[in-house]
């Protein structure tokens, strides 16, 4: 079969431990076609850029006060020529060479609209969020891609996305709205677990809380009924996943100062998850 051409778009701010990594990972894959690399940076002021411009074709940049997730992956994807669109984020590196052919693969198949791979903890991950890879991008198996689509390492139609652009305002979750519209016209979205990627955020509770806010506000904006996580629930998240997370790193050998962080990662993602559900609560109230 002939291959076809890849436009990858790679999401960055500052990120400049990870950028060059990434970018000679995708340089570096035995893909039968060609590969174009398009890096979407949103106001970095660290090395990133000057990390990244020898090795991407294109270079946008946006300003950091209108950045959103859904907007960025537009920005690049109005750029790209190819026939495909991979959406990688820069702290998302592909393992193996072999892993954008196995990405794109079931693409021949002309109901599938979109793929998306594993990730995988890198070295030295906290035992959290090693713990949630594991459990939401499992080795085998088929999952569910309206709950599991990922843009951090997924692979789609650039004539899909022409007909379903990434909604802009949304602040997170973009991924599984799209899916939601793409899976409601008929399209299929396979999860393909042999192509991946090492992938872990930030450890500091800020972060996490954070990304819990985001994440759970985009998702009430999506599904009202993801609103209704109360102080009940919140603490049963923070109690439940501790315990489970102490059990991971008993079995993997962490070492002690990583059982004192468990309990104020899962603190912080409980306390995010509940902010950003009263935030979005408090929103469709207002409208």
């Amino acid at each position: 079969m002939d291959w076809p051409t890849v436009s990858a778009v790679v999401r960055t701010f500052n990120v400049e431990c990870w950028i060059g990594e990434t970018l000679r990972a995708l340089r570096d894959q035995r893909y039968p076609g060609s590969i174009e690399i398009i890096v979407v940076d949103s106001g970095s002021t660290d090395r990133t850029l000057a990390l990244a411009a020898p090795l991407a074709d294109h270079l946008i940049q946006i300003p950091s006060g209108s950045f959103s997730f859904g907007g960025a992956l537009n920005r690049g994807a109005e750029r790209a020529t190819g026939d495909l669109l991979l959406n990688l984020s820069a702290d998302a590196t592909p393992l193996g060479r072999e892993y954008l052919t196995t990405l794109t693969a079931p693409l021949k198949s002309q109901d599938i609209a979109a793929t998306f791979g594993r990730d995988c903890p890198r070295p030295g991950a906290s035992p959290s969020q090693a713990r949630d890879n594991e459990s939401w991008f499992p080795a085998g198996g088929q999952l569910d891609p309206a709950t599991r689509f990922s843009n951090a390492n997924a692979c789609l139609r650039r004539s899909v996305w022409q007909q379903f652009r990434f909604d802009e305002t949304f602040p997170g979750a973009e991924d599984r709205e799209w899916a939601s519209r793409v899976l409601a016209a008929g399209y299929r979205i396979l999860y393909a677990p042999q192509a991946t990627v090492a992938h872990s955020h930030p450890p500091f509770p800020r972060d996490v809380y954070r990304r819990a806010f985001r994440e759970r506000r985009a998702l009430c904006k999506l599904n009202p009924a993801e609103g209704n996580f109360g102080p009940w629930l919140a603490l049963r998240f923070w109690l439940g996943l501790s315990y489970l997370d102490f059990g991971y790193a008993w079995r993997h050998r962490y070492v002690p100062k990583w059982y004192l962080h468990i309990p104020l990662y899962r603190a912080a993602q409980a306390w995010g998850l509940y902010r950003g559900a009263q935030f979005a609560r408090q929103l469709q109230r207002g409208s």
